[in-house]
């Protein structure tokens, strides 16, 4: 899977454009086997490479991989990114872990600002985008 090779590569010789594209095409790969490399995704350096991974695992999730990504320690890494700062892939975590069902997590975080706590509000009541 090309898109595997290129996350797991070195970052010296890959840019974060690449890194980008590959955890995007992960999610839209919807296999399992996109679910390590993606962690790796959610922990990079750059705050778009972490947001797309995350929006990647929310495809997944979405084409039938939820109990995958919820038995995987992803979930546990999006959970973290709850803390991220950068409010994109706080909020991008938070609706992936809405569409997962894992509402309670969100229940019990308390979000930093009222921009996100109403962001929340509305994931809580299940308007999620797509």
């Amino acid at each position: 899977m090309r898109f595997t090779v290129a996350l797991q590569r070195q970052r010296d010789v890959l840019g974060w454009p690449v890194r980008q594209q590959a955890a995007t095409g992960l999610g839209d790969a919807g296999e399992v086997a996109g679910l390590e490399p993606l962690t790796k995704a959610l922990k990079d350096s750059h705050p778009t490479v972490r947001r797309l991974g995350v929006e990647a695992v929310r495809r997944l999730g979405n084409a039938g991989l939820r109990n995958a990504v919820l038995s995987h320690p992803i979930r546990d890494v999006l959970v973290e990114l709850l803390h991220d700062p950068l409010r994109d892939t706080r909020i991008a975590s938070a609706r992936t872990l809405g569409s997962l069902g894992e509402v309670e997590v969100l229940r019990e975080f308390t979000p930093r600002s009222s921009r996100d706590r109403r962001e929340w509000e509305r994931i809580l009541q299940g308007a999620i985008p797509r």
